[in-house]
């Protein structure tokens, strides 16, 4: 049995400030929008992952809250090309995205083009201009020895 040291737990306002609250859905409305980024901002949760179309009216639903806006990026399966996803954080920081969610090109990693995958990633930090990216990766196509190459290749 595993021994829980509660004492070590977050509180669960700590918890929430470290939770970035996603709805990335193709087919969520706009009431459906609104109602996550109500009960996010709500929950006091550090930010919320919406397309990048939705950027700019999200941008208004967050204004004088502590969660930030973290546009989506390459959604749905990183495939499209690093130029386009270059155009898609131009667009985001216009509409004023705190930070970024980037589908990384996972047909890069498995097929060894680790140069083209690290390349993504550094051009994808370049173009946010010190605003925080994360790469998101789709653990369920990858084996173990990917997972970890790809953390490798990040770091």
């Amino acid at each position: 049995m595993i021994g829980l040291n509660v004492e070590r737990l977050p509180a669960v306002g700590e918890l929430a400030s470290r939770i970035h609250n996603t709805l990335v859905s193709p087919e969520a409305s706009w009431n459906e929008i609104e109602a996550f980024c109500r009960k996010s901002v709500e929950y006091k949760f550090c930010a919320v992952v919406v397309q990048g179309c939705r950027a700019t009216k999200v941008k208004g639903l967050l204004k004088g809250s502590s969660t930030r806006l973290s546009a989506g990026v390459g959604f749905p399966m990183g495939g499209s090309i690093t130029k386009v996803k270059l155009v898609e954080i131009k667009e985001a920081i216009i509409a004023g995205a705190d930070q970024f969610d980037y589908m990384a090109n996972i047909g890069y990693l498995k097929s060894g083009m680790y140069d083209e995958f690290r390349q993504e990633m550094t051009d994808m930090v370049t173009a946010a201009y010190g605003r925080p990216v994360s790469a998101m990766l789709e653990f369920s196509v990858l084996s173990l020895s990917e997972r970890v190459e790809a953390a490798v290749l990040a770091e």
